[in-house]
């Protein structure tokens, strides 16, 4: 009959060494539920090498899966031809609107932030004597 006490423990440090990760990561991973520990006593927590070894898998495994490098939610990909010139074609009526808007409004609308800031501490050490 098998016990919990049969199966191979190691400590948070133990495992950190064992993948080269660091410790902290090893606590993420148990914070996000995607690695099992176990209290033992009040501070000790253990976990179980054979919980170690599922977290290796093969990288086209984990692409399959949606993992590491795959193009699944929150991954970065580059644009299409269509989206970059959309963006670009964006871009350049935003300068347009710029421009009219500098026109009609005698550029009070784009004053650069840094020419404010100078300003308001002109005035408020006018204040000040």
């Amino acid at each position: 009959m098998r016990t919990a006490l049969d199966d191979d423990y190691l400590t948070i440090g133990q495992a950190a060494d064992l993948l080269h990760v660091n410790k902290s990561t090893i606590r993420r991973w148990i914070a996000q539920d995607r690695l099992p520990a176990y209290r033992v006593g009040p501070r000790r927590v253990a976990l179980k090498r054979a919980d170690l070894a599922r977290l290796i898998t093969p990288v086209g495994a984990a692409v399959a899966r949606g993992g590491v490098g795959s193009l699944g939610a929150g991954s970065v990909r580059c644009p299409t031809r269509e989206e970059q010139e959309r963006g670009l074609a964006a871009i350049e009526d935003l300068r347009r609107l710029h421009q009219e808007l500098d026109a009609k409004y005698g550029r009070r609308l784009s004053t650069p932030s840094w020419e404010l800031l100078e300003i308001a501490r002109d005035e408020r050490c006018q204040q000040l004597r």
